[in-house]
């Protein structure tokens, strides 16, 4: 696969073949984001792009979802894009949907036709970044739009029949705006009316320039217990028809995950739970898009060890109990996606010796690297 620059995903695209037709992202300008920070905002060319197709119908026949990269795909012209998705269709059949990053900018130059089009050729979720509803905020990050503009454009892509994933930022709009940020996040959610809806905490880097105001001192970071309150008054001015919330990211201090507004008032328990400073938390999960994870997940409550004085046996015992089996399991599923990444889409120039694994009859190869038949 021809990968140029740096390249993003969805956390829901971890096991997607990764489809690059841009470079960069065509707006480029929020003040809190580096992903793409010099790099032009360029079409990759037809030939390279149908290339990499022809090498995910060899190597790749085990990924059923395919995510078009960069920044925000969408913007393509509607022809070529077309292009592209037929050309999926063809030579990957197998792959069941399709998803792309989406501003109200690349949403704005389609018509609900257009883009119903998409939706026939597998174009089967977006992915538009809110981060948040209210307006001075919305100015101040130089997001590029206005609320009533990402809830018009929002609504243009449901109509279109492409379900639509929005992220918010918790702590985007700093202590002084933070209810306000709250409170109005939740109004255009609701307005919007998302399948899915991503929370995740604002993490500055540097050279962004909202790092540099931080720096200054113009633009304080919330702490634990301010972002979990503000997540809090989120969901409660949140009103969606069954949109799953989740704040699953590893950038939040506290695992949700459930349907509005069927689960509210389970997840708003958990968050006055972890407030209180209680160090174990269970969610049981519910209706989540995929039912396998329908079970009761251990929240670690970062705010308690914060506050709370352990002597350093019973700080061993709590990691022994608590935090280890939690770590493991991460260990675990992360050395799984860092081999099916490492060996899924293998060049085809990699030897074809392949490391084997020992089982009960004996070594064998791993699954990713059987060849596809004939």
């Amino acid at each position: 696969m021809d990968y140029q620059g740096n390249i993003f995903r969805p956390p829901s695209e971890a096991n997607s073949i990764l489809l690059q037709v841009t470079r960069g992202c065509s707006h480029n300008k929020c003040t809190f984001c580096e992903l793409y920070k010099g790099t032009r905002f360029t079409l990759k060319d037809e030939a390279t792009i149908e290339s990499d197709i022809e090498f995910a119908r060899t190597y790749c026949r085990r990924q059923n979802r395919l995510f078009l990269c960069d920044g925000d795909a969408l913007i393509v012209p509607q022809k070529r894009l077309v292009t592209i998705l037929k050309e999926v269709k063809r030579q990957l059949p197998w792959v069941k949907r399709i998803g792309t990053y989406a501003n109200t900018k690349s949403i704005a130059k389609k018509t609900v036709e257009e883009m119903k089009e998409l939706k026939s050729l597998g174009l089967s979720i977006a992915y538009m970044g809110l981060e948040t509803g209210d307006d001075v905020t919305l100015t101040a990050i130089n997001k590029g739009a206005d609320s009533a503009r990402m809830i018009e454009m929002g609504r243009k892509i449901r109509e279109a029949g492409i379900k639509l994933s929005v992220t918010v930022l918790l702590g985007i709009a700093g202590r002084e705006r933070s209810m306000i940020h709250a409170k109005e996040t939740g109004r255009v959610l609701s307005a919007i009316d998302p399948e899915f809806v991503g929370a995740l905490s604002l993490m500055l880097t540097p050279g962004t320039p909202l790092y540099q105001d931080h720096q200054k001192g113009k633009f304080p970071v919330l702490d634990a217990k301010e972002l979990l309150t503000e997540l809090g008054v989120m969901i409660s001015a949140t009103n969606l028809t069954n949109g799953l919330f989740h704040s699953n990211h590893a950038s939040n201090y506290l695992t949700l995950e459930g349907r509005l507004p069927r689960d509210r008032d389970r997840i708003l328990a958990t968050v006055d739970r972890a407030l209180a400073g209680v160090e174990n938390v269970f969610l049981q999960v519910g209706g989540g898009v995929d039912e396998a994870v329908n079970k009761a997940t251990l929240t670690i409550n970062l705010v308690s060890l914060k506050e709370r004085s352990f002597s350093q046996e019973e700080m061993k015992n709590w990691i022994r109990d608590n935090l280890k089996p939690a770590f493991d399991k991460a260990c675990c599923e992360g050395l799984n996606l860092l081999v099916w990444h490492a060996f899924v889409c293998s060049p085809a120039s990699m030897p074809r010796a392949s490391p084997t694994r020992s089982s009960a009859s004996g070594p064998r190869s791993p699954r990713c690297w059987r060849r596809p038949p004939p």
